[in-house]
């Protein structure tokens, strides 16, 4: 005796379910790239300095940490900061962490603000050797040679056992051209004087032949 098949009873019902799912995977997987792409275009030019230092930190996280590299898309930390710094009309040298450690403002770092530099020393030697930038939060960016990228990270006991100083960078002061007088020439040199007008021989004769009268 063959066995009795019993059919599903809603045939439709089970593909319209099939590919509701598909379609949700689907619109999942455009959404999470779309993101992305928003995130790795957002525009970093609003803000203060270092706002918009940590945001251009923000958008290397993940690439390759590379020894003396600065970019733009292999670092090592300094030059993570200088890359982060680049174009924010602050100054900050392409140098070692221990030399741009000299740059700025002393800052607690109870009071940390987005932009400000974090120096550690790892060695216990006195000298900085590694830089990260905060991002507020209690986080900070920065190039790992450690795990072999750049890295956002909470700033754990970890890091903070070896923090040595944290640095506000100041905004560069342009240069101001100086002032020129328009009456005056721009080479300092003085003009020569005008020649006085000769007088003629009809005003010669009238000023020196004598009046009769």
């Amino acid at each position: 005796m063959r066995p009795t098949l019993i059919r599903n009873p809603w045939p439709g019902l089970q593909s319209f379910a099939k590919l509701l799912f598909a379609l949700v995977l689907i619109g999942g997987a455009l959404f999470g790239a779309s993101s992305l792409a928003s995130a790795a275009g957002k525009s970093c030019n609003s803000g203060s300095p270092g706002e918009r230092a940590v945001c251009r930190a923000e958008q290397q996280v993940g690439d390759r940490y590379v020894w003396g590299a600065e970019g733009p898309n292999t670092f090592d930390c300094s030059g993570l900061a200088y890359y982060a710094y680049k174009g924010t009309g602050v100054g900050l040298a392409r140098t070692t962490a221990e030399a741009q450690s000299h740059k700025g403002k002393t800052v607690s770092t109870k009071n940390l603000q987005k932009g400000d530099l974090l120096y550690f020393d790892w060695n216990d030697d006195g000298n900085a050797d590694h830089v990260g930038i905060y991002a507020g939060k209690g986080k900070m960016v920065h190039a790992s040679s450690g795990s072999g990228k750049v890295k956002k990270v909470t700033l754990s006991a970890y890091y903070k056992n070896h923090l040595d100083t944290a640095k506000r960078l100041a905004p560069t002061k342009p240069t101001k051209p100086p002032k020129v007088d328009p009456k005056k020439p721009s080479t300092g040199e003085t003009q020569p004087p005008k020649p006085k007008p000769t007088p003629s021989s009809v005003q010669t004769y009238i000023e020196i032949t004598p009046a009769y009268g």
